[in-house]
């Protein structure tokens, strides 16, 4: 899934505020869990917030 499809289908806020709850769901789990699977698909979902949280200011940066 691209940034260019993800800003297409949703606003900016609410590209930032998906990202932003993907991180904090990311550190949540990872306080609570144990095992070495939910850690690494955290880490995953995580991640992937913190890109689509930076490529989406990286845009707003262009544009202003």
């Amino acid at each position: 899934m691209s940034n260019s499809f993800l800003r297409r289908i949703m606003s900016q806020n609410k590209l930032v505020a998906v990202a932003s709850v993907a991180c904090a769901a990311c550190c949540l789990s990872l306080a609570l869990t144990s095992s070495v699977a939910v850690a690494a698909f955290a880490l995953a979902l995580g991640g992937a917030g913190f890109l689509f949280f930076s490529l989406s200011r990286a845009q707003t940066l262009k544009t202003v």
